[in-house]
């Protein structure tokens, strides 16, 4: 690896994801100021940190810290909103964490820095989230603009692998159209498409 790329390739990113909510663990300032030294040390300063979340950790303090960390080294804090109501966050998300806690730390995180709200819908049952859903959603993300929030875009993708569960299923492109249009007359805000 020389300035910044690996072979041919540029770096683009540093992402903390996956297996796991990056925000559970309990030194995650910590972890962060070491993966930006890292980064750093390989000449990388120019590739973001993205940190994507499920926003239930947000309000931890050692996170707070860890994004005002990653807010003056090009880090980003992509967060996740895959409901607008209660009832179908509990379906989707099958979490003790409540919906409620998920709504405020969003709103809290983006009202000090621009964030991406990552949103995966799908079929479940052979549906897709009714009109009503979507809706309610698009109120969801317009309160938080509303009261001061800075979302930078809305990335809304669906399914792409084998889920734990056999009754959920990816949108077609066609339901994904239908989805982000939905979205873009409804929010004042970018709906990028994923599909």
């Amino acid at each position: 690896m020389q300035d910044g790329k690996l072979g041919n390739e540029s770096i683009k990113a540093v992402t903390l994801s996956g297996d796991g909510e990056p925000t559970s663990l309990l030194n995650f300032e910590e972890v962060i100021r070491k993966v930006i030294e890292t980064r750093d040390s390989f000449g990388l300063a120019d590739a973001k940190l993205v940190v994507i979340s499920n926003a239930s950790g947000l309000h931890r303090e050692t996170v707070k810290k860890g994004l005002r960390l990653m807010d003056v080294n090009n880090g980003e804090l992509w967060a996740k909103l895959d409901a607008g109501t209660d009832d179908y966050f509990k379906l989707i998300a099958q979490t003790r964490v409540k919906f409620d806690r998920v709504l405020s730390n969003i709103l809290a995180a983006s009202q000090i820095r621009p964030i991406k709200i990552q949103t995966c819908f799908m079929n479940i049952n052979g549906e897709m989230p009714k009109e009503e859903e979507i809706c309610v959603y698009c109120d969801k993300v317009n309160n938080i603009v509303n009261n001061g929030g800075q979302i930078s875009a809305i990335q809304l993708y669906t399914v792409s692998r084998p889920t734990a569960e056999s009754y959920v299923t990816a949108l077609s492109d066609n339901q994904m159209d239908y989805v982000a249009q939905r979205l873009q007359e409804n929010i004042a805000v970018p709906v990028e498409v994923y599909k």
